[in-house]
């Protein structure tokens, strides 16, 4: 098994045990796997790059996210925390729109972004 497999039934178990819902909180479980998993499996075949966003906590978790993807899959992924680049576009266009702004010029068709917010609210994940 290769280190992408192993990785996935890994992530797969993890998620598994993890409660998935819509905006309107309902339970999507099997269906967010499963489409999770395929994605990825796209995503490296394209050679794709993964982007993620997240505040305060959140950003702690996309950043571990992102370095499990780095090397445990083998996939290219940039969590979206650099300070330069967060304190210059929310100068610019106002913290609401900093990661839409970043991705707006990086992410591409066969992108993925990794969005975290506990509260499901913050204006600047939801307009990423």
């Amino acid at each position: 098994m290769t280190n992408f497999s192993k990785y996935i039934a890994q992530f797969d178990s993890v998620l598994k045990s993890a409660v998935i819902s819509d905006s309107n909180f309902d339970e999507i479980k099997e269906t967010g796997f499963n489409e999770i998993i395929a994605l990825f499996g796209e995503l490296k075949k394209n050679n794709g790059t993964v982007y993620l966003v997240g505040n305060g906590g959140s950003s702690g978790i996309i950043s571990h996210v992102s370095i499990d993807l780095i090397n445990a899959c083998k996939i290219k992924a940039h969590p979206i925390t650099d300070n330069s680049i967060l304190t210059c576009l929310a100068n610019d266009y106002g913290y609401e729109e900093v990661f839409s702004q970043a991705l707006s010029t990086l992410i591409n068709e066969n992108d993925i972004l990794i969005a975290v917010s506990s509260s499901g609210n913050s204006k600047n994940i939801i307009n990423a």
